[in-house]
């Protein structure tokens, strides 16, 4: 099977032009966006209007930004089912959830997708309640995504502990779905990365590394899914554990801050 992975498009910075062959799907049968493509909901609109292929998406941090998270969700799942109702293949927003579809040589293929916030617990759970409190200090995502708060009966920011909570549910998610048996193709993606060698550069040695990834390692030699892609981090990556491949293919910012090795026509076969 044949699929294009994008993620951290960022429209919100600027448009993007993707080549007639990629929209049409006359290069690969699947899109895969995960995470930042768009803020304000208008990510699933922007997919559907995009792509005539099947196209499976979830939702990063800057989803939420100037929203409440879990109802951007929701209203992102709503939105994807309405477009395809008017569409050849579908479209399907995902959190935590799992999809299942046939590729066009008839293989079963599943996509487990979930944001998978971090545990900030990257270089050990000792380091953990410092990485939240820096994380707190220095990100956005703390003072421009509300969840609802149950107590009070509005809204409140995000918090790192709704962070660790989140990651929590994200991972017992995929480990319930990886270890359900499927003889098929298996994707997982996510949003943040599952793996410290997806970071490089000034990501590893920063700061608030453990803000953009877990030590999923582990999990993924134990489960072999053929394919996981994730995004949040603005630098491409693509390696293996195990027999799992890994891949981050992201835009990044426009104009000053993109990602030089954005490739706006990659595929990966997955088999």
């Amino acid at each position: 099977m044949r699929v294009h992975v994008f993620s951290d498009l960022h429209l919100e910075f600027g448009a993007i032009e993707l080549a007639p062959e990629v929209r049409s799907g006359a290069l690969a049968e699947l899109v895969l966006l995960a995470g930042d493509i768009d803020v304000r909901r208008r990510a699933t609109s922007w997919a559907a209007e995009t792509f005539a292929q099947h196209v499976a998406m979830i939702g990063g941090n800057h989803e939420g930004y100037g929203d409440s998270l879990f109802a951007m969700i929701a209203a992102s799942r709503d939105a994807a089912g309405q477009a395809s109702r008017t569409r050849q293949q579908e479209i399907r927003f995902l959190e935590r959830e799992t999809w299942a579809l046939t590729s066009a040589d008839g293989t079963p293929v599943r996509i487990i997708a979930a944001t998978l916030w971090t545990d900030f617990a990257l270089f050990g759970p000792e380091t953990r309640s410092g990485a939240m409190a820096q994380a707190h200090l220095q990100m956005n995502d703390f003072y421009r995504i509300e969840v609802r708060d149950e107590v009070h009966q509005g809204t409140r920011c995000l918090e790192p502990m709704d962070v660790l909570r989140l990651h929590s549910l994200s991972r017992q998610f995929l480990t319930d779905e990886l270890s359900a048996p499927f003889e098929g193709i298996t994707i997982v993606m996510t949003h943040h990365a599952p793996s410290a060698k997806s970071l490089a550069g000034g990501y590893r040695r920063g700061p608030l590394a453990a803000a953009y990834a877990s030590d999923l390692d582990a999990l993924i030699e134990h489960y072999q899914p053929a394919l996981w892609v994730h995004g949040h981090i603005h630098q491409s990556a693509d390696y293996h554990i195990g027999q799992t491949r890994v891949v981050c293919n992201p835009r990044g910012y426009t104009p000053d801050a993109l990602n030089p090795d954005f490739d706006p026509i990659l595929v990966v076969e997955v088999s």
